[in-house]
């Protein structure tokens, strides 16, 4: 049995590309400017590639070349982000009442940040998380019978 072939295309490291492509960008060559926009827009169009990634190419195209539409997109981008947030800290507030309880800050900081990266969490789940956060963050109050 012999090897497997080689692949027809080497696989896209876009972020090393993009790299290198950011350091074209203060050529005074014409047709080398001319290649990293259009390097540039093959990025940003490639679905494959990681919304950040296609973003950032984006903004180099909108920021070094004025390209209207990147700017369009990248403003999309920005609104469903943003969205998103808002959603996010819709569905905690609806927990923390059901679960009768609000984190301090540095840990509601920490689960937004958890919910945004895994946002298959139910709701059922993250007030679940709350209550059992809230039975190891809050003291029970004491008996007075029992004195100090």
């Amino acid at each position: 049995m012999g090897a497997a072939p080689p692949p027809a295309v080497a696989p896209l490291n876009a972020d090393e590309d993009l790299d290198a492509l950011e350091s074209r960008l203060d050529t005074a060559d014409a047709e080398q400017l001319e290649q990293a926009r259009r390097d540039l827009l093959a990025i940003a169009g490639n679905d494959r590639l990681s919304p950040a990634t296609r973003a950032r190419a984006d903004m180099l195209l909108d920021v070094r070349f004025g390209d209207e539409a990147a700017a369009q997109r990248r403003a999309a981008v920005e609104r469903v982000v943003s969205d998103d947030i808002r959603d996010l800290g819709r569905r905690l507030q609806a927990s923390e009442r059901e679960a009768a309880w609000r984190p301090p800050p540095l840990v509601r900081a920490m689960l937004k940040e958890l919910l945004y990266s895994h946002p298959g969490i139910g709701d059922d789940e993250i007030t679940s998380l709350l209550r059992a956060m809230k039975a190891e963050l809050v003291p029970e109050p004491r008996d007075p019978a029992q004195g100090p």
